[in-house]
């Protein structure tokens, strides 16, 4: 992996010294639980009412919504501003390195690993691994790695759905990406959904590391994805944040789920409570109104959905989100109608 190889080599001697074993070959540890107690971070991305325009310079404007973090190591004598916000369509990730005023260099990199199902190890299937975003390269598309329990593959693969661009903002160096969501990419989530990430900021130039999401490197735990820190991809205007502080009363679920033609829909609540339900497709567009405002009948009310718009034209295959709105509450959970 170019200047983070070098790095991650001789940090590579340290772990196994350590016995915490070496990231790019043989390592039965890799999936070993924390040896301490601790409590992963958990940050909510913002809701992009409109797409930045991903051109490397930070807009405040374009960024107002975003949530923001400083992710400065501790040598760094100025912040790096971390930007995180999404919508239906993408994750937006801003960085802006207050450290570095120098401009782009050849070496420049920022590293996003990625724990989708957050269970704090990686999956056999190659599922999960990272994005590589390096500035000296012609192209403005990921690179993207599989990571595996006991092993680090190096077959690097560009990602069309992942592009990013880097600049200037008020002298600083900046960098703006943009990640599709929704099976469209590697980093196969949705809004609404929670991953375990870590990201990195290297300056080249500097040949400094100036920004490391809580620390994980320095620590020697960037390999580790049960120490990454949790991302709520919002779901929506009102934010994920808010959607989240249930009534414990009320549950959404529905099944099968994946299902082919057909549905069921469990509504749960006390009896008498104004239900409304909606399902919006992948990109957030309202495809069908199942219930519209009417009284829950029994405890776990059900509802059947033959994934047909409000037209009744048929469904495309893919993901499905339905939406249970009461006074007070409001659940979304994730439906897939399979080919």
């Amino acid at each position: 992996m170019k200047s983070f190889g070098v790095w991650a080599a001789f940090l590579s001697i340290s772990y196994f010294l350590a016995g915490q074993g070496m990231p790019g070959g043989s390592n039965n540890n890799v999936k070993s639980p924390p040896l301490r107690i601790y409590e992963n971070p958990t940050y909510i991305s913002g809701w992009a009412e409109s797409a930045p325009a991903i051109d490397g310079i930070i807009n405040a404007g374009e960024w107002a919504a975003s949530l923001q973090l400083n992710i400065a190591n501790n040598y760094t004598g100025e912040p790096v501003k971390l930007l995180l916000m999404n919508d239906w369509h993408n994750l937006y990730i801003g960085i802006i390195d207050f450290n570095d005023s120098t401009g782009i260099g050849g070496s420049d990199e920022i590293g996003l690993y990625f724990d989708l199902n957050r269970d704090g190890a990686w999956d056999p299937d190659g599922s999960e691994g990272n994005f590589w975003f390096d500035f000296s390269e012609d192209t403005a598309l990921g690179l993207f790695r599989a990571i595996f329990p006991d092993s680090f593959s190096y077959d690097w693969v560009y990602d069309s759905s992942v592009v990013y661009r880097s600049g200037l903002t008020g002298g600083c160096v900046s960098y703006e990406i943009s990640i599709a969501l929704n099976g469209f990419s590697r980093f196969n989530s949705s809004f609404g959904d929670t991953v375990g990430i870590w990201l990195y900021c290297y300056d080249g130039e500097r040949d400094l590391f100036d920004g490391d999401l809580n620390g994980l490197l320095g620590m020697g735990l960037w390999h580790r994805p049960e120490y990454y820190s949790y991302l709520v991809i919002s779901d929506g205007p009102v934010g994920l944040s808010e959607r989240t502080l249930e009534d414990s009363r009320f549950a959404l679920f529905n099944l099968p789920n994946p299902f082919r033609e057909e549905t069921e829909i469990h509504l749960v609540g006390p009896i008498g409570t104004p239900v409304t339900v909606k399902i919006y497709d992948a990109s957030g567009r309202l495809v069908d109104v199942p219930l519209e405002n009417r009284l829950l009948s029994s405890t776990n009310m059900t509802i059947r959905w033959n994934a047909r718009s409000r037209r009744g034209k048929s469904l495309k295959p893919g993901i499905y989100f339905c939406e249970m709105s009461t006074p007070g509450s409001h659940l979304l959970t994730k439906m897939v109608l399979a080919d």
